[in-house]
């Protein structure tokens, strides 16, 4: 994937969008957009997802409006209608594909909201044509935004704490759990870092622990307690959103690693390392190659 702008300032750019313009998107922007989302089909895991934008109606519109999850989303003018396959790391494919796809946006000057719900009977399953043992784990609004960021933007930014952040000594490790990574220690992997602490979750939960022990990084998913349990996801087919946000993270580590020029790939490598915090699970491996 292509950008115009420095990966690390499209992350910083980025927000939660909910108060569009009322202004369509420009067939040069959508068409861009459309191609982004033809390279954003097989992630890491080597699942599928397939994607739809779609421009907003009145019943789309309306069935958002009902969810309340997020709160409302003002003048829309279109979707990414996304449809994936409820297997095993799925949802961090999808995390990671759709995330790609929209800093894609923020580079066009597209704002976007990422949007859970139960889309299985909704209007958007209906569009995109939904398959056996899929479900929609996500809807993205999209639109140009406001010239001013809308009050209710403002509220509802300050309420999931998405100005707030975890410090790196709780989210970051060197060697084991018990001995916290420094920017300083990083070395040129302190920006790819700095942009997962960065990145959007869902309820602003930040669910990634990464362990860097010798040339690989270890992503953990650490279950927020209380939180809904997967197998509850699956009865109900909603999206495992803690597994989407790692896929985001690792997204914006391996975007931003390759734009520092650094070097690698994901792995399967479970370091088999003493874990004493409850619900920490590993998903993945980033090897440096330099």
């Amino acid at each position: 994937m292509k950008f115009n702008t420095e990966i690390q300032a499209l992350i910083r750019q980025r927000y939660s969008c909910r108060s569009y313009a009322q202004t369509q998107l420009s067939i040069d922007d959508l068409g861009i957009l459309r191609s982004a989302a033809d390279k954003c089909q097989i992630g890491p895991f080597t699942n599928q997802v397939r994607t739809e934008i779609i421009s907003a109606s009145q019943e789309n519109t309306a069935e958002l409006k009902r969810l309340g999850t997020y709160g409302f989303i003002k003048n829309p003018m279109g979707f990414i209608n996304i449809a994936a396959q409820d297997t095993q790391r799925a949802m961090e494919d999808v995390g990671y594909l759709i995330e790609i796809l929209i800093l894609k946006a923020t580079d066009l000057g597209i704002g976007t909201c990422w949007l859970g719900g139960t889309f299985t009977k909704s209007q958007f399953a209906r569009t995109i044509e939904l398959r056996d043992g899929e479900i929609i784990p996500a809807v993205i609004s999209i639109g140009y935004p406001l010239d001013r960021q809308a009050l209710m933007d403002r509220i509802s930014r300050t309420y999931a704490g998405s100005d707030r952040r975890l410090p790196w000594q709780e989210l970051f490790y060197d060697g084991s759990l018990s001995q916290p990574l420094t920017p300083h220690n990083a070395g040129q992997y302190q920006e790819p870092l700095e942009m997962i602490r960065l990145a959007p979750s869902a309820s602003n939960k930040q669910p990634w622990r990464i362990i860097h022990l010798k040339d690989q990084f270890h992503f953990y998913l650490q279950r927020t307690k209380n939180y809904p349990a997967p197998v509850f996801n699956k009865i109900l087919k909603l999206a495992d959103l803690q597994s989407i946000d790692m896929g985001i993270a690792m997204a914006h580590f391996e975007l931003s690693a390759l734009a520092s020029g650094q070097s690698g790939q994901w792995i399967i490598n479970d370091p088999d390392l003493p874990l004493d915090k409850p619900g920490l699970e590993y998903i993945i491996s980033w090897k440096n190659k330099t």
